[in-house]
């Protein structure tokens, strides 16, 4: 990779605009045309990795989602999302993404082993969230 600081226009463009950069990727993180990814995304099979009920309130799934905007290298095109059933038609609490669906199914095992934590932080946080909306409902 090449200096920003002293890096010219010229030498970034090619990285930085969209256009001229990878936006598509496979699950094994190769670029392919939106034509490609469009197929890949409306296969289930493809799509989800793995989705399991850790609990009567939590719900877990890997996503592939084989697109990044961003400029991250490698781009993340996982998505671990944790869905708290509480919260309605599976309200999505946490994502984390992933670059690999290696890193993405060992993020999804880390958080399966600790979601007891992650249940009573979030008890606290939503508790939190229901009595502030109770004050404003009083104001």
């Amino acid at each position: 990779m090449v200096n920003t600081i002293t890096e010219s226009w010229e030498q970034m463009k090619d990285r930085l605009i969209p256009e001229k950069r990878p936006m598509y990727f496979n699950r094994k993180g190769e670029s392919i045309t939106l034509d490609e990814w469009v197929l890949l995304r409306i296969n289930p099979e493809y799509t989800l990795i793995k989705n399991e009920e850790i609990s009567k309130n939590w719900l877990l799934s890997v996503v592939w989602s084989g697109f990044s905007a961003s400029f991250s290298e490698p781009p993340l095109i996982f998505d671990i999302i944790l869905f708290d059933k509480r919260g309605g038609d599976n309200y999505n609490m946490h994502t984390e993404k992933a670059a690999t669906e290696v890193e993405a199914l060992k993020i999804f095992e880390y958080l399966k082993k600790n979601y007891l934590n992650i249940e009573a932080a979030t008890s606290v946080y939503l508790g939190y969230v229901n009595r502030m909306l109770k004050n404003d409902k009083k104001k």
